[in-house]
């Protein structure tokens, strides 16, 4: 594998690690990035990813996803080149892993996962208020970042 003829397929949402890391291992592969906001609705992801296969140049032989099996967007795509697939099942999973063992979905039942880096409409921040606004709580300014309080509202 070298550079000319290699490529790495991404969501967006992994990109910064995928940088690292190939910092990390001393390696410069092209990447190709598939927006994170794909993910809201598989199909759309499907079709992008499929759109992408098409358009990759011929001189392409091999491209290592960084794309998991998020919503099934790998069934029914005709591969044009080999594609290394990760054995997991979404990109979550992907960066819980800490070391080499393989965990095909690392997540918690019940947990909700937000990246630091998150901002805007998908922080947490963002999702707190939401939460908030659809049980009619009002959350009272925390003291610090690290605090939370929610007062109900009186009916």
């Amino acid at each position: 594998m070298d550079k000319n003829d290699t490529l790495i397929l991404c969501c967006a949402s992994v990109r910064r690690h995928l940088d690292a890391a190939q910092r990390k291992l001393g390696t410069d592969f092209p990447v190709r990035e598939l927006s994170w906001e794909n993910h809201k609705e598989p199909a759309v992801m499907h079709e992008t990813l499929l759109r992408t296969m098409a358009e990759l140049p011929e001189s392409i032989t091999t491209v290592l996803s960084c794309v998991c099996s998020c919503g099934g967007v790998w069934e029914g795509v005709t591969l044009p080149c080999r594609v290394v697939l990760p054995k997991m099942d979404d990109c979550v999973t992907m960066m819980l892993q800490t070391d080499d063992t393989l965990r095909s979905d690392a997540k918690q039942e019940g947990h909700i996962y937000f990246r630091d880096c998150d901002r805007g409409e998908h922080s947490v921040a963002a999702f707190k208020d939401e939460i908030c606004r659809r049980t009619a709580w009002r959350s009272a300014r925390p003291s610090s970042a690290d605090s939370w309080r929610a007062i109900t509202t009186p009916t």
